[in-house]
């Protein structure tokens, strides 16, 4: 009986060993479910989302909407390709531009994993994935970060198969390059996935980068791939490097000299992970000593391992230099950072085996021994998830109805409208996406405001709290009753004291003989 014990624990071990497979399969399905139940959830888009789509309306039915040069293309393409062939429908189109790519970064975080580490940390990492509230609550809005997440993924994946394994390097290199190149033109923030390997192969490769012929291929094909964006820039905005000004401009690098480092970078760690999670990051942290104490070989290329964790560490660090340092934004929202999430799992896998292999080594011999010790550490990691997961669903759940009058005042306004009409609202890319009309920010001095409305004669007129508007807009269309009328309001309250929404329709306009209503108002105060 005794030495039946131990055989079957062997074979519970040999059969989890050899059904890996089996494993990955339950981890992808938990992925998709956790995913799909909330695909249609949400009522209303949001500001990101309404750049998008209108972008892809504009493109697609010739809307007036005005593309700005920082909002990549790739997804707003896409999207209008849904558009032409006939679909609308916003559960479609997130199921492919937004659902696919969240799951695909689940198995893709499985596979780099298991090529730089063990199919152990790849599981491990992939399951983390899987129940990230961060990605759980972007899967349920239209947005670049998990297609650009996806795209890192393949990026590294394909990197380390071409170049490090040297598997197929022509073919894996070129993907990596693709990859690359459509990251970028998904979201600017993918620049870090390219900082990311060029720091690495200028450690790695140095002066022998450009003698290493495969890695032309990647050269060549990041280019090739590119060009259609570049191409793109230079026919809508007369500029090949349009995006430059606002990430990388002197302006922008003026503005953030003045601002201090955004230290609170740092708690995304904590944010990211919870506390098992987090717990197990600091304990998988203490296995990179190697890689210190083994630099030189690691400059010598002759330790794979010690790659992994180079990887691994540029990948966390690179990203944390850039919104600490350079960015600086105390804005800054945890989905911007994400391509190093997985390097984190990574880190946080490690910590897992580490106490995995010192229980092993150090508790004494019993019956079922290393069995109970991986069901302990499965069943710790299953608890560290439920955090996770229950964080996105109040999450998800909270921001549900956001914006939703938005939604209905958009629809309001195309009904009851022609093609040519005007609308005035600071909630531009939302009312462009729902009324389909030529929408104009309310914004600046209302003299000028007052020019414009006199000039344009708009429809309607907007004003919600739901967007930012200057002081003077909240009492304007109250100063104005001979140029407006109320023809719909949204309530926070059931008594309907609280507005949330009021859209106003003109009546008439202001002279443009004579200066301007304010003006006029503000002579006779001074008069009295």
């Amino acid at each position: 009986m005794e030495e039946s014990q131990p055989n079957l624990q062997d074979k519970v071990i040999a059969f989890l060993t050899k059904n890996t497979n089996l494993v990955l399969i339950v981890i992808l399905l938990l992925a998709i479910f956790l995913r799909f139940k909330y695909l249609n959830i949400n009522s209303a888009i949001w500001w990101d989302e309404g750049e998008y789509l209108s972008a892809a309306k504009e493109w697609a039915f010739g809307i007036d909407y005005y593309i700005l040069p920082v909002r990549q293309p790739l997804i707003s393409f896409i999207i209008s390709i849904f558009y032409r062939l006939g679909i609308e429908s916003l559960a479609i189109i997130k199921f492919f531009t937004v659902f696919l790519p969240s799951v695909a970064s689940v198995f893709f975080t499985y596979l780099l994993g298991k090529e730089i580490y063990s199919k152990k940390v790849g599981l491990i990492s992939s399951f983390m994935m899987a129940v990230f509230w961060v990605p759980l609550f972007w899967s349920t809005r239209i947005s670049t970060d998990l297609m650009g997440l996806f795209l890192s993924l393949l990026a590294f994946w394909a990197f380390w198969k071409g170049y490090i394994k040297q598997e197929k390097p022509k073919i894996y290199l070129a993907i990596a390059g693709i990859a690359l190149a459509l990251g970028f033109s998904t979201r600017v923030g993918n620049i870090l996935t390219i900082l990311i390997l060029g720091a690495f192969l200028l450690v790695v490769a140095r002066l022998d980068l450009i003698k290493k012929n495969p890695l032309r291929f990647l050269i060549y094909f990041s280019i090739a791939a590119i060009i259609p964006y570049l191409i793109y820039n230079q026919v809508r905005f007369g500029n090949i490097f349009a995006f430059w000004g606002l990430y990388f401009g002197t302006v922008s690098y003026v503005t953030k000299e003045s601002i201090p480092f955004f230290w609170g970078f740092f708690k995304f760690f904590k944010i990211y992970l919870h506390n098992i999670f987090y717990i197990f990051f600091i304990i998988g942290l203490l296995s990179f000593y190697k890689l210190i104490l083994g630099f030189d070989l690691l400059i010598k290329n002759k330790d794979k391992k010690l790659l992994a964790d180079f990887l691994t560490l540029l990948t966390i660090l690179i990203p944390t230099i850039y919104f600490t340092f350079i960015q600086r934004q105390t804005s800054t929202e945890p989905r911007w950072a994400l391509v190093m999430a997985p390097a984190v799992f990574f880190v946080t896998a490690k910590g897992f085996m580490l106490v995995y292999r010192q229980i092993i080594k150090y508790l004494p011999e019993f019956n079922y021994k290393k069995l109970i010790s991986i069901a302990a550490i499965v069943i710790l990691i299953i608890i560290a998830a439920v955090p996770q997961i229950q964080h996105a669903d109040g999450l998800i759940k909270n921001k549900k109805d956001t914006y939703v009058q938005l939604k209905f005042a958009g629809e309001f306004i195309k009904e009851n409208s022609n093609k040519g009409d005007i609308v005035f609202s600071s909630a531009v890319p939302q009312n462009s996406y729902y009324s389909e009309r030529k929408t104009i920010s309310v914004h600046g001095a209302e003299d000028k405001f007052n020019r414009d409305i006199a000039e344009l004669k708009p429809k309607f007129l907007e004003i919600t709290v739901l967007e930012g508007y200057p002081d003077w807009a909240w009492s304007w269309p109250a100063r104005n009753q001979d140029l407006v009328v109320p023809v719909q309001a949204f309530f926070a309250d059931e008594a309907q004291t609280q507005p949330i929404l009021v859209l106003y329709q003109f009546i008439d306009y202001p002279s443009q003989e004579t200066d301007t209503v304010t003006e006029m108002d503000s002579n006779i105060e001074e008069g009295q």
